[in-house]
C-alpha cells in the first residue's frame, strides 16, 4: 500500500492534456406550466484530449473495463476508428456510484443541483488514435441535457466538469497489461 501515491504520481505524469478551456456561465429562464424557473449553467466545449503512453491495442483493449467500472454500458464499439461509447444514457442522481453533480453542471435552482434532482440524458464517447510519441491519444466527449421530470420537456444543456473524462484517462492507463 506504501506504494500507490508513487503509482498515482507515475500515472500523472504519464499523461499530457490539452489546455482546458474556461467556460463561462450563462443564464437560462425555461417556462413550463405557468410559471417561469431560472437556471444557472456552465458552458463549455465538452470534450478533453489527453495522451498516455501505451500502444493504441492496449489502451482498445482496456476500454471495456473502464467503461463497465464507470457504469456506462457500452452502445457504441467502432474498432476500425477506435470509438467506444454511449450516446444515449440515461441517469438518475448518480453515475456509477458518483454523484451526477460531481461530474456535470447543469445548473442549479432553489431546490438544489439540478444534475442530482433532475432525468440525465448523457452522450459519453471515446477515441483513441496513435500519438507520433508512440502512446495513445484518448479523446473523450461528454455532453448531456437534463430534464425536471414534474415541469414538461424543457431540458438545459449540461456542461462536463471534466473528471469523468478524467477518470476514463487515468483507469485505461492503470490497466493492466493483458
Amino acid at each position: 500500500m506504501r506504494y500507490a501515491p508513487l503509482l498515482t504520481l507515475a500515472v500523472i505524469s504519464c499523461v499530457s492534456s490539452t489546455p482546458a478551456v474556461t467556460p463561462t456561465t450563462q443564464t437560462t429562464k425555461i417556462g413550463a406550466n405557468g410559471a417561469t424557473y431560472e437556471f444557472q449553467r456552465v458552458v463549455s466545449d465538452n470534450a478533453s484530449e489527453q495522451t498516455v503512453a501505451m500502444p493504441l491495442d492496449r489502451a482498445w483493449s482496456a476500454l471495456p473495463a473502464v467503461y463497465e467500472t464507470l457504469g456506462i454500458p457500452p452502445a457504441t464499439i467502432d474498432s476500425r476508428t477506435h470509438t467506444f461509447g454511449n450516446t444515449n444514457l440515461k441517469a438518475r442522481t448518480q453515475l456509477g456510484g458518483t454523484q451526477l453533480s460531481e461530474l456535470l453542471d447543469c445548473g442549479w435552482s432553489m431546490a438544489g443541483k439540478n444534475a442530482d434532482r433532475f432525468e440525465v440524458t448523457l452522450r459519453v464517447t471515446t477515441s483513441l488514435r496513435a500519438a507520433e510519441s508512440g502512446g495513445t491519444i484518448i479523446h473523450t466527449e461528454v455532453s448531456a441535457d437534463a430534464r425536471d421530470p414534474g415541469h414538461g420537456e424543457s431540458s438545459v444543456h449540461c456542461a462536463s466538469k471534466g473528471a469523468l473524462e478524467t477518470r476514463i484517462v487515468t483507469r485505461i492507463a492503470l490497466h493492466p497489461a493483458p
